[in-house]
């Protein structure tokens, strides 16, 4: 970015703030769930020690099987819609 173009920046955002214009960051309960579900199913899933390379035979069958796993309990494609496996978000 250029001199000039940080100094148009400062200005915009100087500007934005004299007019009372904020973004609420907060996250709606919905979201705070889903964060909770996904950081819960995380801990508990996530293979350990980290799988070996999908470069070789072993790799690639335990790298299968998380993929089996997410597929399961719908977190490898949490945007599709439910009835194709997804979760609808």
């Amino acid at each position: 970015m250029t001199v000039a173009a940080r100094s148009r920046r400062g200005s915009e955002l100087s500007c934005a703030k004299d007019r009372g214009s904020s973004v609420d960051l907060t996250w709606a309960p919905e979201d705070e769930a889903f964060r909770d579900e996904a950081r819960a199913w995380l801990d508990t899933n996530v293979p350990r020690p980290a799988l070996p390379s999908g470069d070789t035979r072993e790799g690639f069958a335990l790298h299968l099987d998380w993929e089996r796993k997410l597929h399961e309990d719908r977190w490898s494609v949490v945007s599709w819609p439910e009835d194709f496996g997804g979760r609808g978000a």
